[in-house]
């Protein structure tokens, strides 16, 4: 997370404040140590949302960059639980960022897919 291109990009989107980005970053090592404590979430505490096949990594495409393919038509907004959508939200992301490793997609840069195709109030989180 302190790779110059990851402070790079937090001081960008802040607009090159140096301290509004040094905010930012401690609120989220801070999210991110209770979100994922240890470093890792165990696909036993997802287990609900890996069961629904709404998200899967297919590959590296062509640059080098994980493809992430989520399917909305597989979320169910009324049987989940919002704490392991959370959780499963950094699994399938820290898992797409490590399927293609370090060499081949440096920034670790993730290409989603976004398939909306059978949305409806049903598969929204409001």
């Amino acid at each position: 997370m302190t790779t110059d291109t990851c402070l790079r990009r937090w001081l960008c989107v802040r607009n090159w404040d140096a301290g509004h980005a040094a905010r930012c970053i401690i609120k989220h090592a801070k999210w991110r140590v209770d979100m994922v404590p240890g470093g890792s979430i165990h696909p036993s505490e997802i287990s609900n949302e890996l069961a629904s096949g709404k998200a899967s990594v297919s590959g590296c495409d062509k640059d080098g960059q994980a493809v992430l393919m989520i399917q909305v038509k597989k979320h169910n907004a009324w049987t989940r639980f919002l704490d392991e959508l959370e959780r499963f939200c950094c699994y399938i992301l820290d898992a797409a960022v490590a399927a293609c490793g370090p060499v081949p997609n440096p920034p670790g840069h993730v290409t989603v897919i976004l398939d909306l195709s059978g949305m409806g109030t049903l598969k929204m989180d409001i």
